[in-house]
């Protein structure tokens, strides 16, 4: 770890240098996006950086997903990497709680006309995940991203155990996503594998 709290970040640059690029549009918006942020938000850390947005943009193109459920927009940088992988059939349904955070996301993806591939949401994630099953109780979602600053995102993926997390270490978000990593691995109806970006990155399905 580095000072940032971050994986090995020279090693992140060269594995974002050496992924297939966005489309120049898009490559354009992330990066006046990412420039806003840094600028007007207090903690610009907690975007997705731009190895681990490549990565689910290749994911996106692979799996072809109809439907992506995404807890924790922040400034809307990963939905859009998603979104410009799929055709305008395809959507991104991506949930904040930060109506400041939504503001900037829904200005980028107006500026880039995806305004029919991701739907925004503000409000708490719980009460945002119930209204989804009530307006489209038989709608599946193909791929599923929570994003772990929040903390408590076990609940809100629909796990019903319960894991406490003190307020001090909630404070220091690394540590809930210690706490989160080891309810994961130790849930044996969970099957896991972690990459190391970012602080990790866990791909997480139901065990057969």
């Amino acid at each position: 770890m580095n000072v940032d709290n971050r994986l090995r970040t020279q090693e992140e640059k060269y594995s974002s240098d050496y992924s297939t690029p966005y489309p120049p549009e898009v490559a354009d918006a992330l990066n006046d996006l990412s420039q806003e942020t840094v600028r007007d938000f207090e903690r610009p850390i907690m975007m997705v950086p731009d190895t681990q947005r490549k990565l689910y943009y290749q994911l996106v193109k692979l799996l072809r997903p109809n439907y992506i459920l995404e807890i924790g927009t922040f400034t809307g940088a990963t939905a859009i990497a998603m979104a410009c992988a799929f055709p305008s059939s395809s959507k991104v349904v991506s949930l904040d709680i930060d109506p400041k955070c939504m503001q900037v996301a829904r200005k980028y993806i107006n500026r880039l006309q995806y305004g029919d591939r991701v739907e925004l949401r503000v409000g708490p994630a719980l009460v945002s995940l119930k209204a989804l099953k009530q307006e489209h109780s038989q709608r599946q979602y193909d791929l599923i991203f929570i994003v772990l600053y929040r903390g408590y995102v076990h609940r809100e993926a629909g796990y019903e155990e319960k894991i406490t997390i003190k307020k001090d270490i909630m404070k220091k978000w690394t540590k809930a996503v210690c706490e989160f990593n080891e309810y994961v691995l130790q849930n044996p109806s969970l099957q896991v594998v972690m990459l190391p970006v970012f602080n990790g990155v866990s791909f997480i399905s139901k065990s057969p």
